[in-house]
């Protein structure tokens, strides 16, 4: 076997190893995550959810998500390399060790005569003079000679046994690992085995690599265009109303690449009529207002309409291509909503702070979107600064059941069946008219004072009356409950929310369970938080000063990693909320963070690293180190994340702050509290810090930035974040508290509370 044989016999080697070394890194990263996001989905099993096929993985359905070209590249390579290590393993034998016993078919130890015996036997199979074949020729002088010549001739014999070949010490020979046929090639050839080789090595990398990185350089590290980064950046205002925020949204490139088809026209005209509602056109001017929605460009035109299908739960109207159309608009809507929440709160000149007002409004858009309610619902109804819209993210759930429920009346909690006649009358020894009379009084009464709802079946006959009443009186031990937000109806007991639901909402039983187990999947957030600066009393202008803040969240079900209830949303959500620092006054976000439950791992590694480093700072010795280590990782394992975060402290004053905990996905489940914020004059030593050009990013070179600020109307609905009076006189009339410090006891944000503060 020739020296060119043994390279050719390297090259699936090479080619193999080429191959793994990228190959099983990826395999096991990925195999990692899908394992790790398989963990992670514990998700609502209403049957609403369960109708909704969202989280039922048929065997189609699991093909069909495992068949990305991705994952069949995957394991086309993985195949391919199975295949090489079949083939390394068969040609394997070919290329051994120098062994004369075997070349000469002997056993180890065999007698002199046995090897004359081999040797002459093989001479006459492979000597060049009886085998004409150079292949036999070669095989005879390169093995069965040296083999004979090393089993007899005692110098080879010494050679082999010491340096395991009877020509002694062999040199270190060196191969290219290519196939034969490359090697093996004449000057003709030689020119297109250069051109195929400068090909398939140099060009159709370099090739590959250009378009991947002029593709790639569009996109940000969340696979959000810089066009739409930059789009945003400049469309966000500090007066920017919840309303104007889809104006804002729908301005994304992703969005514009969406083709518009001649074919849609009709079915769009049918969406417009569907959602012409929820399009906040001015119905003084509606021909006007009709016409310039039209005359916009018609990608923003056809991706309003989708995410208003959404909103309205109308998807019943989508033609096949549009359904295709608006899974891409909900699948993109996520990430391009948290871009835009960053754009949102990203610091700005001259102060560094971002804008309150339109990041509530992003919030909330992305909460509607994610249970399909309308931003409509949620404008402000009586006491009720959140509208209705909670409750529609509720199964089975409607506004007609809403109005049902949500009045400022009485509920009772059972229904009363009364039949009576003259035999009962008896028994009780009163006369029938006497009952009859009572009765009537009692739901005259009812009704004047607006106890309860009464309805009667039948009618006030002696004898034959048939009663059938909601009533408000201790006497039947009936208890009263009254729902006038949508914090009270989670604040019921389940047996109080069953008969309210069953009763008065006419909901089944099977309803009301699939009711009780979404409130027990959605979140309660509670905050404590405490701003200081590291190492000093109090807070004075130019610190630098420490937000510590702990957000707890707990569910009715005692999960903590959980997706949520969103039957409508055709793709897996997870969970996320973002704290916010801010002046409601000002409209001033001083400090913002995302947060996450999902993740409980990597929230143990970065509250460990946090505490340690911070203990270390302060000088503390290795145990109350350790001691505190442990606390912060109890807390974690039991719902809790700690945000930290530095901001300057402002000229000197009293601030009355705000911490926002809001949820992305659901409604009605954010927190807030108030803090109050004691800045003193600086009387230590040293120089005040300031937030130098490169700590305040900007999106561009150049940019002038706006400082005209524009009085917009509140338009459809005020946020229900919206600071009034009542909160401000409610935190000035606290009187002296902890500087810097407020815990909220995980009260609603819609809600009417305004936090607490601790002493």
């Amino acid at each position: 076997m020739g020296a060119s044989e043994e390279n050719s016999a390297l090259f699936p080697i090479f080619v193999l190893t080429l191959m793994a070394l990228p190959l099983v890194p990826y395999t096991i990263v990925n195999l990692f995550g899908a394992f790790k996001k398989k963990a992670a989905k514990i998700n609502c099993q209403c049957s609403v959810c369960v109708r909704s096929g969202k989280y039922h993985k048929s065997i189609f359905r699991r093909i069909s998500n495992f068949s990305t070209y991705s994952n069949l590249t995957l394991v086309l390579l993985w195949v391919v390399m199975a295949v090489l290590v079949y083939y390394i393993k068969q040609i394997s034998t070919e290329v051994q060790i120098f062994e004369p016993f075997s070349i000469l078919g002997l056993e180890y130890g065999a007698s002199d005569s046995e090897i004359k015996k081999a040797y002459r036997r093989l001479s006459i199979q492979y000597h060049p003079d009886k085998n004409p074949d150079p292949e036999a020729h070669s095989y005879f002088v390169e093995f069965i000679s040296k083999a004979y010549q090393a089993l007899t001739d005692p110098i080879s014999r010494e050679n082999f046994e010491k340096y395991g070949h009877p020509d002694g010490r062999q040199g270190l020979q060196m191969g290219i690992a290519l196939p034969q046929f490359l090697l093996n090639i004449d000057g003709a050839s030689e020119g297109i085995l250069l051109l195929g080789i400068v090909g398939v090595c140099i060009i159709l990398p370099l090739t590959v690599s250009v378009i991947y990185l002029s593709r790639s350089s569009k996109y940000t590290g969340n696979y959000v265009m810089h066009s739409t980064l930059a789009a945003y950046y400049h469309l966000m205002k500090p007066s920017l109303a919840p309303s104007k925020v889809m104006d804002v949204f729908i301005k994304a490139s992703e969005f514009m690449d969406i083709p518009v088809r001649r074919s849609d026209e009709e079915p769009l005209q049918r969406l417009f009529v569907l959602v012409r509602s929820e399009l906040n056109l001015d119905l003084k001017n509606i021909r006007q207002e009709q016409a310039k929605f039209w005359k916009q460009h018609p990608a923003l035109v056809k991706t309003e309409l989708l995410l208003q299908t959404q909103l309205t739960r109308e998807t019943a109207a989508l033609s096949p291509t549009l359904q295709r159309d608006f899974r891409r608009v909900l699948e993109l809507a996520p990430r391009l909503l948290e871009e835009l929440m960053k754009m949102a709160i990203i610091p700005r000149p001259p102060v560094g702070h971002g804008w309150l007002r339109p990041a509530i409004g992003v919030v909330e858009l992305s909460q509607s979107i994610v249970q399909a309610v309308p931003l409509s619902a949620r404008k402000a109804a009586g006491s009720s600064s959140e509208g209705y819209a909670p409750f529609l993210q509720l199964p089975h759930f409607s506004e007609a059941v809403v109005k049902k429920i949500a009045r400022k009346v009485a509920i009772i909690a059972f229904h009363l069946f009364l039949k009576l006649s003259n035999h009962i009358c008896l028994l009780l020894n009163v006369g029938t008219e006497i009952v009859v009379n009572y009765l009537y009084w009692c739901f005259q009464y009812v009704i004047s004072q607006k106890l309860a709802f009464v309805s009667l079946i039948g009618s006030l006959v002696v004898g034959s009356l048939v009663v059938a009443a909601y009533l408000n009186f201790s006497l039947y031990g009936v208890l009263k409950t009254k729902v006038r937000t949508f914090q009270d109806f989670r604040d019921m007991t389940p047996d109080e929310r069953a008969d309210l639901l069953t009763q008065v909402a006419g909901f089944s039983n099977g309803e009301s369970h699939d009711v009780e187990m979404v409130l027990e999947m959605m979140p309660s957030v509670t905050i404590d938080i405490t701003c200081e600066t590291e190492g000093e009393e109090g807070i004075q202008e130019g610190d630098i000063v420490t937000m510590h803040a702990w957000v707890t969240l707990n569910r009715g079900s005692g999960l903590i990693r959980a997706l949520p209830h969103c039957p409508y949303f055709p793709f897996d959500k997870e969970e996320n909320f973002w704290l916010m620092l801010a002046d409601s006054f000002s409209n001033d976000v001083w400090l913002s963070q995302k947060v996450s439950f999902m993740d409980e791992a990597t929230s143990i590694i970065a509250v460990s690293k946090t505490i340690q480093e911070s203990k270390e700072g302060s000088g503390a010795s290795a145990r109350e180190i350790n001691v505190a280590v442990k606390e912060a990782i109890e807390k974690v394992k039991n719902g809790s994340r700690l945000v930290m975060g530095k901001f300057q402290a402002p000229a000197e004053g009293n601030y009355n702050l705000s911490s926002f905990c809001l949820c992305d996905s659901w409604i009605g489940c954010d927190a807030k509290s108030n803090i109050k914020l004691k800045v003193m004059k600086r009387s230590r030593a040293g120089t005040r810090g300031g937030f130098s050009a490169d700590e305040t990013p900007a999106m561009e070179d150049g940019i002038e930035e706006d400082e005209e600020e524009e009085e917009e109307d509140f338009d459809d609905y005020e946020s229900e974040y919206s600071e009034d009076e009542e909160d401000t006189k409610e935190t000035k009339s606290k009187g002296a508290v902890a500087n810097g410090s407020a815990h909220n006891k995980g009260s609603s944000s819609g809600s009417d509370e305004s936090g607490s503060e601790a002493d």
